[in-house]
């Protein structure tokens, strides 16, 4: 009951976030048809190399990446794709386990034989099936561009590549979902939907920019899961099962902390 209620509470916002990403990526892919002219050739090959490295991964380039090929293209385009649903992902979290008691209708599930452990985890899959409803949508709607491109690139690699890239997106999605949602089980009617998860969003974006600007500071880039989880640093073969590991066992102890949490929670009603 928990899961489809959730599911129907936050059907709005999937299907504005879905169509916003889905447009940005059919805007992005529009624009690569100029990319692969020789004047932009030219100007990749002369120009933009010319910048310091640092400078480049401040916007998400790699110092050797050519924008003309379609999958260090997608790479470029994926950062900010990535950015934005981690964003969606804390937001979802945040609000899944407070909405009740800010909107006033937590008697309602009080009066249901619910468990409290039902109710946590029936939001928590909720959110991750919005975040793969999302994932899953993109994902064609990205394959149709590259269809709709040019036949020729779909082969065995693009597609690899493809998938490699766009799925370190609900990842780190859901990492910050759990996040957002351990905080939401700290939260109640007073403190109301705060902006924290939001912070420590940009928080973690702005550390990987630092990382890239002061080479000193390079290990500090594994706090930054934006960072780690960058296209450009997936196709180049940077990222490892080792810190899909980390992360992924980060996220299960930020399920875990949550979860305990909300069952000795003092509701406000």
């Amino acid at each position: 009951m928990i899961y489809r209620l959730e599911l129907k509470k936050n059907r709005k916002s999937l299907i504005i976030w879905t169509l916003i990403l889905s447009i940005l990526f059919v805007l992005f892919f529009s624009v690569y048809p100029m990319m692969t002219e020789e004047g932009m050739k030219d100007i990749m090959a002369t120009k933009i190399h010319t910048l310091p490295p640092s400078v480049l991964k401040m916007f998400g380039i790699e110092s050797q990446a050519n924008l003309t090929d379609i999958s260090q293209y997608l790479a470029y385009v994926s950062n900010y794709i990535l950015i934005a649903m981690a964003v969606y992902g804390v937001g979802l979290g945040q609000k899944s386990l407070v909405r009740e008691e800010v909107q006033g209708t937590i008697e309602y599930l009080y009066s249901k034989p619910i468990s409290r452990t039902r109710i946590y985890f029936g939001k928590f899959f909720s959110g991750i099936t919005n975040i793969l409803v999302i994932y899953i949508i993109i994902q064609i709607v990205l394959f149709g561009m590259y269809f709709y491109l040019d036949k020729k690139i779909i082969g065995k690699d693009y597609i690899i590549n493809m998938i490699e890239i766009i799925s370190a997106i609900p990842f780190v999605s859901i990492f910050f979902f759990c996040f957002g949602t351990m905080i939401s089980s700290f939260m109640n009617r007073d403190t109301g939907e705060n902006p924290i998860g939001l912070g420590i969003v940009f928080f973690t974006f702005f550390l990987g920019l630092f990382t890239q600007l002061m080479e000193k500071f390079g290990d500090f880039i594994y706090i930054s899961p934006i960072e780690v989880f960058k296209g450009g640093r997936i196709l180049s073969g940077k990222t490892n099962l080792t810190e899909i590991g980390i992360y992924s066992g980060v996220m299960l102890l930020f399920v875990i902390v949550g979860w305990i949490r909300y069952r000795r929670k003092n509701f406000l009603v």
